[in-house]
């Protein structure tokens, strides 16, 4: 069978569902398959399959398309047709008219929990095309049960038309203890000693105002004596982040490296004291689950997916609540013991969640729709 897997990229720079993306590309075309697979991207071909690795099973289409537009409507039908796509697998959506059958991943619904952190114009575009792709595919793949959950609640999808499969967690997330690497890390992103860490794009839903304001309140009170690092690209609607910091006069101590190179990544989070990942909705939430897998402490919200990927590895706080918020950064950094437990927890959290697995059962998926589920 020919899968057919959309892949679109904004640059050097790739979010989070790229890098998810990346990683279960590669897994798959790991996995003993008879299945071939045929890429299609907005990236260019040589780069992915050096990125990818060689490989017989895999064929990188590329074409000029720009995602959450008409023309991705047009173009990936085309490009389905043209090069006998059996199977469609699109990880944001899907076209309208899909010539084959087809499986696509939702990751969260925030566009309707949470419409005000989104533009206009991705708020038009998910209310009108992802209700319309999960009702015309076959199956819905989602990361968690609480994305499960609110596909049926808000974008009344039938419960047995989903499948959950969560995500892994890549093998050099691990913990960095040489001194020169962590060194070199912190020179290269300017980053202090010590310092409270977010890592993801810096969006309306991550709720880092709140997470600036709960810093804010503990350095004021002398419970804090290290910054804030927000690391990641500028996302949409970041304007009022940035404008908020400047106006709170605590710009000397919110540093903003912008994005960091994902091989810099594990020596980022085992430098920090604590990731705080106060986030209102999430599909999965993978940098909460890294830092745990990198021996970090992490502070993390109880909203949608965020209890349940991270069990009882972290303490979970409401994340409307800033003194709650403070409260649980200031308890990790100065409780010795806790942090420890935490380690442990975390450490052992993360290893259940791997790649292989993750790609074996998304090809489980693949199988059933073939057989006609």
């Amino acid at each position: 069978m020919n899968i057919g897997i959309a892949f679109y990229g904004r640059g050097a720079e790739r979010d989070g569902i790229g890098w998810a993306t990346t990683y279960l590309l590669r897994h798959l075309l790991a996995v003993e398959s008879a299945h071939r697979i045929t890429l299609l991207t907005n990236l260019p071909a040589a780069s992915l399959e050096q990125e990818l690795g060689a490989s017989p099973k895999l064929r990188v289409v590329s074409f000029q398309m720009r995602t959450y537009t008409l023309w991705e409507q047009i173009g990936l039908p085309i490009a389905m047709t043209r090069h006998r796509v059996d199977l469609f697998h699109s990880p944001i959506g899907l076209p309208i008219l899909c010539p084959v059958p087809s499986l696509t991943t939702v990751h969260d619904v925030c566009f309707r929990t949470h419409p005000d952190t989104f533009t206009r114009r991705m708020r038009t575009y998910f209310q009108i095309f992802l209700p319309l792709a999960t009702r015309r595919a076959r199956l819905v793949l989602t990361d968690s049960e609480a994305s499960a959950r609110a596909l049926v609640e808000h974008l009344r999808v039938p419960r047995d038309k989903i499948r959950v499969v969560p995500l892994g967690i890549a093998e050099d997330f691990k913990p960095v203890t040489d001194a020169a690497t962590l060194r070199q890390v912190r020179e290269r992103y300017g980053l202090p000693e010590a310092f409270v860490l977010y890592v993801g794009t810096l969006e309306p839903r991550k709720n880092l105002i709140r997470l600036v304001q709960a810093c804010d309140r503990l350095w004021r009170a002398g419970q804090l004596d290290r910054p804030l690092v927000l690391i990641g690209k500028r996302g949409w609607l970041a304007d009022e982040l940035f404008r908020f910091v400047e106006d709170a006069g605590c710009r000397d101590r919110v540093v903003l490296p912008g994005y960091v190179a994902r091989e810099d990544l594990p020596a980022v989070y085992s430098a920090a004291s604590v990731c705080a990942y106060p986030s209102l909705c999430e599909g999965f939430g993978l940098p909460p689950l890294e830092a745990m897998a990198c021996g970090t402490p992490v502070v993390a919200s109880t909203s949608t997916s965020l209890p349940e990927v991270l069990g009882n590895a972290a303490p979970l706080v409401d994340p409307l609540d800033v003194d709650a918020i403070a409260e649980a950064i200031r308890t990790v950094i100065d409780d010795d013991g806790l942090r420890a437990r935490l380690r442990a927890a975390g450490l052992a959290r993360a290893r259940e969640f791997r790649w292989d697995v993750t790609a074996r059962r998304t090809l489980a998926v693949y199988d059933e729709i073939a057989r006609g589920g």
